[in-house]
């Protein structure tokens, strides 16, 4: 019973990574904006890989809810808001408040209570 919690772990891991991703590439791409700026970030290996990822992804958690319910899966999702929000302050430097933070803890109780 444990490969349904690791497959929805590394779906997790691979969402948020896939995202911060996207993120990068966009960054990447300088002097345009708009329509232009959405094809070529679109276009970037690195867009790719992470649409790669998303597809991988989304095969784990189909695997994840052959095993557990599907209300179980779904809040377990909740923990990529955390991956990807340490992610950006991380690797973007961006700005956090205090009350980002007690989102954040929020969602982590809410991931672990509900699934007690």
């Amino acid at each position: 019973m444990m490969w349904p919690w690791l497959a929805l772990c590394g779906m997790a891991v691979m969402t948020a990574a896939a995202q911060l991703l996207i993120k990068t590439a966009s960054e990447r791409v300088e002097d345009s904006s708009g329509l232009r700026r959405f094809v070529l970030t679109l276009v970037m290996p690195s867009t790719l890989v992470a649409g790669l990822m998303i597809v991988i992804a989304a095969c784990l958690y189909i695997y994840a809810l052959t095993e557990v319910s599907l209300s179980t899966a779904y809040a377990s999702t909740a923990i990529i808001h955390v991956l990807v929000f340490f992610g950006g302050w991380i690797l973007f430097r961006e700005r956090k408040t205090a009350w980002h933070l007690i989102g954040i803890v929020f969602i982590v109780a809410g991931v672990v209570l509900y699934n007690i």
